[in-house]
């Protein structure tokens, strides 16, 4: 992530490449640097392929987020809101997301009532621009 944030892609490909051994690993990689890259088809592609490859449980609102697909981002992030405890859910995608806000405030108020209540701002930095997110 620290090579993407600063535009190096084809080095986070090659850190990637020496630290990752296991296939959806490797895939998410693939998939996030495609993100980065500004590449939808690729990326979009690459996460259709760990879902059905790994399963639903890999999807989550930061792989929404970066793929530029704010709606299903926000659509997990009122479920999860919704969840006894969901706000660290929450809390955990922005972490690993880089991406500032990887859904809107409104679609979790409950979450949004912890933010608010912390003096926390938002949205959160984002060290990386990831071209397909508009929001």
């Amino acid at each position: 992530m620290a090579y993407l944030a600063l535009g190096r892609t084809e080095e986070a490909k090659a850190a990637s490449l020496r630290h990752t051994n296991e296939e959806d690993r490797l895939l998410f990689h693939r998939m996030t640097l495609a993100a980065a890259k500004g590449d939808a088809v690729e990326a979009r592609g690459l996460r259709d392929r760990i879902l059905q490859q790994f399963g639903t449980e890999l999807s989550r609102i930061s792989q929404h987020a970066v793929l530029g697909e704010q709606s299903q981002a926000n659509q997990l992030a009122a479920e999860w809101d919704a969840r006894p405890l969901g706000f660290l859910e929450l809390l955990d995608q922005i972490g690993s997301c880089y991406c500032g806000a990887p859904f809107d405030l409104e679609v979790a108020p409950n979450f949004a009532r912890l933010i608010d209540e912390a003096n926390l701002p938002w949205p959160p930095p984002s060290p990386i621009n990831w071209p397909l997110k508009n929001w």
